[in-house]
């Protein structure tokens, strides 16, 4: 009897279980028409805003560090001690074109002008001195080309008369010796005048040398000052008043700071915004950037932003192999800094954008409002209609699209739990907001 009470309950504990799974199936199968019924018949309280139209230049956001396109190390020319330095030859100290920056003792340098220039006036007296005894050989030579014509006409009278016995033969021996006398001195005559004539080519030799030497010393006498080579401030100082230096030791750093300029790193998708429709990418070689396009350098120094208006220079020569970015040198046009409350000087890091190409008749959404299938919703007449659109470019939080809108369409800004064309919205007391506003 006991084992029989226990079958029973257990078989009415079963079919209880049994009827309570059944109704749970029957409601699930009832709540898909019945979500169906509601969605069909319930109406969405929906937020919008109107778009329209716009064109805006396409804008690129990096960050750089400034730094100048002129720099220089200005070295030592001579070895010397310096005995004078500018003021302003400080890290930080601006020094005007051509002043002097340096000067290195001249003592040595001025002596070695004064000991060139007597070197040199001594070669041009010895010149002075050949040409002078070629001159005086010269003429001599010529007395005896004429005397020893005369000697050998003499000679050859005596020598006439001595055939027919009309002189002795000690007469026509004197002749003779006189002839030779008279050669021997016209011989002598030329050998002088060879000599002064190398003495002169000698002397020559020794002019081009002396200036030479003169003008050495008169570039090293020079190379004691050191003049700014252009407007320049000055990044940091080696040499001190007083210090010995000696040639290619590095007295200071300059960089001219009206040639300042920024490298962005700009990846290489955005550069067709940033290249003009004719500069391409061309076997691998960068061409020469010739865009007319704007450049804002900001810096944020927590009170204010203070920005400046520059432009793109250039592109850099190569594309980076960690990151394929290629540098966009942006760069401050002369007289741009006039009046900044922010010195612009190098090692200043900035935010850069840069402003390229015009996207004309293209809509400005925000990209919450665009779905992972890239659709946008719209109201139009109470009713929810889903457009396709093709992104042009993403911006922070602003995307640029194209597609079938028009001006004053009303883009849906409330979330959606679900989202099906045609189904019925009303906008909601809130007033709606235009994205031009």
């Amino acid at each position: 009897m006991k084992i029989r009470n226990h079958f029973s309950l257990v078989i009415g504990m079963i079919l209880v279980l049994a009827g309570v799974l059944a109704l749970i199936l029957m409601g699930r199968l009832r709540a898909p028409q019945e979500q169906k019924d509601v969605r069909e018949t319930s109406t969405r309280y929906v937020e919008v805003e109107k778009i329209n139209k716009t064109s805006e230049p396409v804008k690129i956001s990096g960050f750089g560090t400034v730094q100048p396109r002129v720099s220089v190390a200005l070295p030592a020319e001579i070895p010397g001690i310096i005995r004078w330095r500018h003021d302003s030859l400080e890290t930080g100290g601006i020094i005007a074109s051509g002043q002097k920056i340096i000067e290195i003792d001249p003592e040595n340098y001025k002596i070695q002008v004064q000991r060139a220039e007597k070197n040199l006036a001594t070669a041009r007296l010895q010149f002075e001195l050949a040409q002078s005894e070629i001159d005086g050989f010269k003429k001599n030579l010529e007395i005896s080309v004429e005397n020893l014509e005369i000697a050998r006409r003499e000679l050859d009278r005596f020598e006439a008369l001595e055939k027919s016995n009309a002189t002795s033969r000690s007469q026509l021996d004197k002749i003779r010796s006189a002839f030779k006398n008279t050669l021997a001195l016209k011989t002598r005559e030329e050998n002088a005048l060879s000599q002064s004539i190398i003495r002169k080519s000698s002397s020559e030799v020794a002019i081009s040398q002396a200036e030479v030497s003169l003008a050495e010393a008169r570039l090293n006498l020079n190379r004691t000052v050191i003049n700014a080579p252009f407007l320049c401030r000055v990044e940091a100082r080696h040499s001190e008043a007083g210090e010995y230096v000696t040639p290619g030791k590095i007295i200071a750093h300059l960089y001219d700071p009206s040639t300042l300029e920024v490298h962005v790193p700009v990846s290489v998708s955005d550069l067709i915004w940033l290249l003009p429709e004719s500069a391409l990418l061309e076997s691998g070689n960068l061409r020469e950037l010739k865009s007319d396009a704007r450049v804002k350098f900001c810096v944020d120094d927590s009170l204010e932003e203070i920005c400046w208006i520059g432009k793109i220079s250039r592109l850099s020569g190569s594309i980076s192999n960690k990151n394929r970015t290629v540098d966009v040198v942006v760069e401050l046009p002369e007289g741009s800094l006039q009046g900044s409350k922010l010195p612009f000087i190098k090692g200043l890091f900035v935010e850069v954008e840069l402003m390229g190409r015009l996207l004309e008749g293209v809509f400005k959404v925000p990209r919450a409002f665009i779905s992972r299938y890239d659709t946008v919703n719209l109201f139009d007449n109470g009713k929810l209609r889903v457009e396709k659109v093709e992104i042009l470019r993403s911006e922070n939080e602003f995307a640029y699209v194209t597609g079938a809108l028009a001006d004053n369409d009303a883009i849906i800004s409330t979330r959606l739990p679900e989202v099906f064309p045609g189904m019925s919205l009303t906008i909601a007391a809130t007033e709606s907001v235009s994205l031009d506003d």
